[in-house]
């Protein structure tokens, strides 16, 4: 919700991208997607680096910790998320 977003978070992901080449399929600056090819624990491990980097850069709006942010986002698919691995890949604690 916050401006220039999306900007951002396209340049946390290039940052990102010669550690985690999962990344490459995710360009948020191209209008052409495809699936990400790479083992389970590498894919979390980029999306939990760039999930990070970007609530590094960019505050949470209304003052929420990124804990409790990520709580109110994942909520839904937290049992997906959690079998993957990615909340411990995360600095912060996810708060419910």
């Amino acid at each position: 919700g916050a401006d220039g977003a999306p900007s951002i978070a396209e340049q946390a992901r290039l940052q990102l991208l010669a550690r985690y080449p999962a990344l490459d399929a995710f360009a948020l600056a191209s209008s052409t997607t495809r699936d990400p090819v790479a083992a389970t624990d590498e894919l979390t491990a980029a999306v939990g680096a760039w999930i990070a980097e970007l609530l590094w850069i960019m505050a949470p709006p209304d003052g929420l910790s990124p804990g409790r942010l990520l709580g109110e986002v994942a909520r839904e698919r937290r049992h997906l998320f959690q079998s993957a691995g990615l909340f411990e890949r995360l600095p912060w604690v996810v708060e419910w």
